[in-house]
């Protein structure tokens, strides 16, 4: 039997690398506009994995005692950060909804392609998703940073994580199915 003290070791060993990961995902779309479309889908592909990577071992704790007070990213503001994201991936995106839609033999719009052209959405989702957590994780109190553990957990089972899931697979085809002819 794992003793106490190792499990807990784990546990915050666990959530200090997916905090980190979050701030470091946050990091790169905040300076999204300062890539070119070749550069960015190999840095999402390294942030969505450590990303899902983090996740996975981080428990869903129980939350702050008491509610804290979670800072929002407003509608206006997380539009205006979508227009920012697709301004860098959307060229890719389109082409990739485009040569889905051509393979698919139809013509028409199929939810393949209009994954990939509303992956804005998904990195939107995560940004907000985790952006408010890495703010309570700052506040560097307990019951903050619990909060945060449990809102990145519950964030990632029941919103953000199927946004991951959408976001690495149109990277993947951007990278591997698109641009490799």
């Amino acid at each position: 039997m794992k003793e106490a003290g190792y499990d807990k070791w784990m546990q915050e060993e666990s959530i200090n690398v997916f905090a980190a990961a979050a701030r470091s995902y946050c990091a790169l779309i905040d300076v999204i506009d300062q890539h070119d479309s070749e550069s960015i889908f190999s840095a999402l592909e390294r942030e969505l994995t450590a990303l899902q990577s983090g996740i996975i071992s981080v428990e869903m704790g129980s939350g702050a005692d008491q509610r804290i007070e979670k800072p929002r990213i407003g509608h206006d503001a997380w539009k205006a950060l979508g227009s920012r994201i697709d301004a860098v991936i959307g060229p890719a995106c389109w082409a990739l909804a485009d040569s889905l839609i051509r393979l698919g033999g139809k013509n028409k719009e199929t939810e393949d392609a209009s994954r990939a052209r509303h992956a804005w959405d998904d990195f939107a989702d995560i940004y907000r998703d985790l952006k408010e957590g890495v703010e309570m994780w700052d506040l560097g109190d307990a019951e903050s940073r619990a909060e945060a553990q449990w809102h990145w957990r519950f964030g990632y089972e029941h919103h953000w994580g199927w946004h991951l899931m959408r976001a690495a697979l149109t990277v993947h085809e951007v990278k591997y199915y698109l641009r490799s002819g």
